[in-house]
């Protein structure tokens, strides 16, 4: 049975807020292989496509709880359809997609072209690929050197034109000026912390005015330049998985602003993440899509 929709938006919500309390970011990428054709994240072992948003936090999760490391997902239904089965006992994840409701306004004609769309938030059940027999064994993926993976990350900077400055010992987005300062890559404890640092301020730059424009101040108030943290902490995560790059936490200090945001308000880790997750795509050159699109529920998508 499928929660009613303000309940779904606080579980939601106090699931992200008990991890975030215990200091672990259910956003940091906990699997040791990633495979960058799924977007390298959770993904729908039967339909092979990337969770997205929220999802990715949800089902996160529930792999660093239970120590799976096998990214892929299933419902029951798929896995049967695969010749496999869930074992007996196992308990399933919960995660969200928007179903889209047709309704005609009431100055309207009848006219089927004037219905207009209300997205519901809705939820289904699936099963980490560990949870069942018979699911064939995911291919493993050469794992690129480091110099490859890194190019990789340098080449989005060059076509995006981003203007990058190094020197002093802050890394930060100026968006008056429009340009992203980092210091060299000597003054890291690593050379992947360094390009994990600047994926994160390219995250911050994807919401220059000129790109995405996003404006937190109306929705998160004083809150904002926290929001926004969290925004970039969540987008450099969904980049840093896409390109094998080992990504962690940056901000810890934010967490409490963060806790206060997400208490406040059920309904902004959906923001913060469908924020990111835009960010991520303008990146990456994949089509923005809304929040309300951003999740279908592939149950639907299974062939009898």
């Amino acid at each position: 049975m499928t929660m009613a929709r303000e309940d779904l938006y606080q579980t939601v919500t106090d699931t992200i807020v008990a991890e975030l309390e215990r200091g672990v970011a259910p956003w940091v990428q906990p699997w040791r292989t990633l495979d960058a054709r799924f977007g390298g994240g959770p993904f729908n072992g039967y339909t092979a496509r990337g969770y997205r948003g929220v999802n990715v936090l949800l089902l996160l999760i529930t792999a660093m709880k239970k120590g799976y490391q096998d990214p892929r997902w299933f419902t029951y239904r798929q896995a049967q359809t695969l010749g496999a089965q869930v074992r007996r006992g196992e308990k399933s994840t919960q995660v969200i997609f928007w179903k889209q409701l047709k309704v005609r306004e009431k100055t309207s004609e009848t006219i089927e072209d004037d219905r207009k769309s209300i997205p519901l938030l809705r939820s289904y059940a699936v099963f980490n690929g560990e949870q069942c027999e018979g699911i064939p064994a995911l291919a493993k993926v050469e794992e690129k050197a480091p110099e490859l993976r890194h190019a990789e990350v340098e080449a989005l900077f060059v076509r995006h034109r981003v203007d990058v400055r190094h020197g002093g010992s802050q890394a930060f987005f100026a968006p008056a000026l429009d340009f992203i300062q980092m210091p060299t890559v000597q003054a890291f404890e690593s050379e992947e912390h360094y390009w994990g640092t600047k994926l994160h301020e390219l995250t911050h730059w994807t919401g220059h005015k000129s790109r995405l424009d996003r404006e937190l101040g109306k929705r998160f108030g004083t809150e904002a330049y926290a929001a926004e943290e969290l925004v970039a902490e969540m987008g450099s995560a969904f980049l840093c998985a896409h390109l094998g790059i080992d990504g962690r936490l940056r901000h810890p200090e934010y967490i409490g602003h963060w806790l206060k945001v997400l208490k406040e308000d059920k309904r902004a880790v959906f923001k913060a993440s469908s924020l990111a997750q835009a960010a991520a795509d303008f990146v990456l050159d994949r089509q923005v899509e809304t929040p309300e699109s951003s999740e279908a529920d592939p149950s639907a998508e299974v062939r009898p």
